[in-house]
């Protein structure tokens, strides 16, 4: 799979068990940000599909991401309403 020169990533060796559990959500928090302020308004749209099912995974599987997203972009004056 990898060639004898070529460096792969590990993960688990590179952060703390702590830092590993959070990262799914830091990752959604980024992808979530970069969809909502920058694909939103640029005049190129072609990513937004694959976007959207990136953070529709992320929304099916955790419960962080989706508390997080509610409570980043969403007015809690306009739902009580």
């Amino acid at each position: 799979m990898f060639e004898k020169n070529e460096a792969k990533l590990v993960m688990n060796e590179l952060y703390p068990p702590e830092k590993l559990y959070k990262m799914p959500l830091e990752v959604f928090k980024f992808v979530a940000q970069y969809y909502l302020t920058i694909t939103q308004r640029n005049s190129n749209k072609g990513h937004i599909p694959q976007l959207n099912r990136i953070m529709k995974s992320y929304l099916n599987c955790s419960n962080e991401c989706c508390m997080w997203l509610l409570t980043q972009f969403s007015s809690w004056p306009l739902l009580r309403e």
